[in-house]
């Protein structure tokens, strides 16, 4: 069987690589699939930082939590401050001290937040025994 010259064209085009087209639109798939994923990592990177924000302000919160309670200031009132001293000076804390309707027991509530972002402010909540006040006779 011989070929002739049209049947050799044919079987060259057949045999040709990519298109021009084919090329863009691989190209543009391509970069629409990295767009995405560097989208989907800076969004993971965002979810990180917030989480380690939220985790550091409840380490911080019950530290200063257990400090009080043990140092016998929280049931003093309200009081308030900062962290500078442990490194983060825009943080502030304050606790308040109430009754918690049971005798001698007071419901503790230290609340922790950034000055520029206060909806990230965390609460954690406690009681405390209050030693009744003996009276003179």
């Amino acid at each position: 069987m011989s070929h002739g010259p049209l049947e050799k064209l044919k079987l060259v085009v057949k045999k040709r690589g990519f298109t021009l087209i084919e090329v863009l639109v691989a190209i543009i798939l391509l970069g629409t699939g990295i767009a995405a994923v560097s989208l989907a990592l800076g969004n993971v990177a965002r979810n990180a930082a917030r989480i380690e924000e939220s985790a550091s302000l409840n380490r911080l919160a019950a530290r200063k939590l257990d400090e009080l309670v043990a140092t016998g200031e929280a049931t003093n009132g309200n009081a308030s401050g900062t962290f500078e001293e442990e490194g983060f000076p825009n943080v502030n804390w304050a606790i308040t001290s109430e009754p918690s309707g049971v005798e001698n027991l007071n419901t503790i509530t230290i609340t922790v937040s950034k000055e520029a972002n206060d909806e990230t402010g965390k609460q954690i909540s406690t009681l405390v025994f209050v030693p009744p006040v003996e009276e003179e006779a």
